[in-house]
């Protein structure tokens, strides 16, 4: 964690270019977009588990929003993606860093 603040510190340099923080910026969402097809990969499982059922939530989206922490209309369109791209299997790859499959296409927010 401390040295991706200081990344950004010395990447918000102002004599860095504006190309530069441009692919900084573009480096960034394509983590994001990883983190948040591994977080539907994970969420298929736990779906399939019927998690939020057995801890007595009325629906998925509302678990998710108690359980992991995140903003209820965040956790919908987690769950929402979910859903939509369950039944795509040309949308699976293997995410450079993990190895593992996960739904990804493109970035978070054109999914």
């Amino acid at each position: 964690m401390e040295a991706n603040i200081r990344s950004i510190n010395r990447h918000l340099d102002s004599s860095i270019s504006v190309d530069a923080l441009e692919q900084f910026l573009m480096e960034e969402e394509r983590q994001i977009s990883r983190h948040r097809a591994n977080q539907i990969a994970a969420l298929e499982l736990l779906d399939r588990a019927q998690v939020a059922t057995a801890d007595g939530s009325r629906s998925l989206s509302e678990w998710v929003t108690t359980r992991v922490d995140l903003g209820h209309e965040t956790s919908n369109s987690l769950v929402r993606t979910m859903r939509r791209t369950g039944h795509r299997p040309e949308l699976v790859v293997l995410p450079r860093d993990t190895g593992e499959a996960a739904r990804c296409s493109g970035t978070w927010s054109r999914i």
